[in-house]
């Protein structure tokens, strides 16, 4: 019950309080790191196998891609484009793509970090989730510059005076030089986050012993880690959305609904397959919680800059959907 309450707690001070607490948004990759070097110390490598589960998941997360960009190409190619043109106005084909973009980022975004926190926990299976962690972020990585070729802002035909000037730039690059570009950044921000703690688990382990044994039996310390990262990152998330302002409300709100709908969807069918295999905690938790940082930096660098409102969101949305999980586990852990 105390967890339950810590984490929606750290929610609401998140979004109240977001003024104060979104400029030690730096801090977010080193709680990250903190929470994956306390993880890692309970990992046993060879628990570590590539299963079905893992195969399903992955195959149901691809199926959602390409259903978001088939909509994605019926708003391209199908719905009317307005001539008029403006900050505030945006036509139906615009509506479209952004909300299909929105989409499409919520069901790509690999699997959080911090899901691992989360799954050990609620007593799921750590190693089946850190095994599918590693898989979706590899494969993302490689295969969203790929996407983004094809579905991102230099592929649109709108305006280009709507964009941050660096995704101007971008969508003025050929898209050979653009998908490399992509590749390259996004090895960059996810292989280092996912390595670094292991590597520094095992120095541990092999140099300073002590402190290792001392780290492996206070597990709990990544959750509160987590804790304090929810609250950096529902601050950061709250300014970006009050920056951003409410000319295009309707469709705010719209992209704040689906990803509700989809974070409703995704923790619901991961953890009906879990079930299948004895583990809804953490196949609910690898389907389910994405890395939202990851996210909101693809949205605003290669989509258009209203889809990021959908990660954004979905920030919300999975951080209370896991709140009543644990309040649901302290209650009834079975």
């Amino acid at each position: 019950m105390k967890q339950s309450k810590a984490l929606f707690f750290s929610i609401i001070a998140g979004v109240v309080a977001y003024p104060i607490f979104s400029y030690a948004a730096p801090l977010i990759p080193w709680m990250l790191f903190g929470m994956l070097f306390v993880t890692y110390t309970k990992l046993d490598l060879r628990t570590l196998r590539v299963e079905s589960i893992h195969l399903k998941l992955l195959l149901i997360q691809a199926i959602s891609v390409a259903f978001c960009i088939f909509v994605y190409f019926v708003f391209m190619l199908y719905a009317p484009m307005d001539s008029a043109k403006g900050v505030t106005h945006i036509s139906l084909q615009q509506i479209g793509v952004i909300l299909s973009q929105g989409a499409l980022i919520c069901f790509l975004a690999p699997t959080a970090l911090s899901a691992a926190v989360i799954t050990a926990t609620m007593g799921g299976s750590l190693s089946r989730l850190l095994t599918y962690t590693f898989i979706t972020n590899i494969s993302i990585a490689v295969v969203a510059p790929l996407i983004f070729t094809i579905v991102g802002t230099h592929a649109m035909s709108f305006d280009q005076s709507q964009f941050a000037p660096h995704v101007a730039q971008l969508a003025a690059e050929p898209a050979s030089q653009t998908f490399t570009h992509t590749f390259a950044v996004l090895l960059w921000k996810v292989v280092p986050m996912l390595l670094l703690p292991f590597l520094a688990a095992l120095l541990c382990r092999w140099f300073v012993p002590s402190v290792f044994r001392f780290v492996e039996k206070r597990q709990s310390i990544s959750f509160y880690l987590w804790v304090i990262g929810v609250t950096l990152i529902m601050a950061r998330t709250t300014k970006s959305i009050v920056d951003h302002g409410w000319i295009h409300w309707k469709t705010e709100l719209a992209l704040a609904f689906i990803a509700l709908l989809i974070a409703g969807i995704q923790f619901k069918v991961g953890r009906a397959l879990g079930r299948r295999y004895g583990d809804p905690i953490s196949a609910g938790q690898a389907l389910g919680q994405k890395n939202t940082i990851l996210a909101i930096w693809m949205a605003q660098s290669f989509l258009h800059p209203l889809a990021a409102l959908a990660p954004a969101s979905y920030v919300l949305w999975q951080n209370l959907i896991n709140s009543y999980q644990l309040h649901r586990a302290h209650r009834s852990p079975k």
